[in-house]
């Protein structure tokens, strides 16, 4: 058995039609791991320091609550800003948290999450802002970025 999952994918080449092999994330690691060579290492030592500090964080939570401020200090943002951030991820944990206690679920039976958390989302910006997600990233010009990381308290 293979160390990672690949999946065929056929592209058009000048050459005609070729299958590559593609990959998520997990799978290019561990496709890197695997390579016996001097110019991988630097990139192998930092992901063991990155693994290193996310066992570090799971022992201790609050280490990782230090990692987001100095990541959102680190882009600049300012620390009023920062510390309503990470109260906002604490509120929203909480909100999800209930719903699992009051074993709220959709009509298939299954707790909200993906689909349904974004349609709630939805409802909660619509009613702060007035627009929908979609719209709100496209007011601020954000494409991939999380909308909550470029919020201002002015909207």
């Amino acid at each position: 058995m293979s160390l990672y999952q690949t999946t065929p994918l056929e592209i058009k080449t000048k050459g005609g039609k070729q299958n590559v092999n593609c990959t998520n994330v997990e799978g290019l690691f561990r496709i890197l791991q695997s390579i016996p060579s001097k110019r991988v290492e630097q990139f192998k030592r930092w992901l063991a320091k990155v693994g290193y500090e996310r066992l570090q964080e799971y022992e201790n939570p609050e280490l990782a609550l230090k990692r987001i401020y100095a990541d959102y200090a680190a882009k600049g943002y300012p620390q009023e800003w920062i510390q309503k951030r990470i109260e906002s991820i604490a509120v929203r944990n909480q909100l999800t948290k209930e719903w699992g206690n009051r074993n709220i679920s959709d009509h298939n039976n299954k707790y909200i999450e993906g689909r349904e958390y974004a349609i709630l989302t939805d409802v909660i910006s619509e009613g702060t802002f007035g627009v929908k997600t979609k719209h709100h990233k496209e007011i601020k010009g954000l494409r991939k970025q999380p909308l909550r990381d470029h919020m201002t308290p002015n909207f």
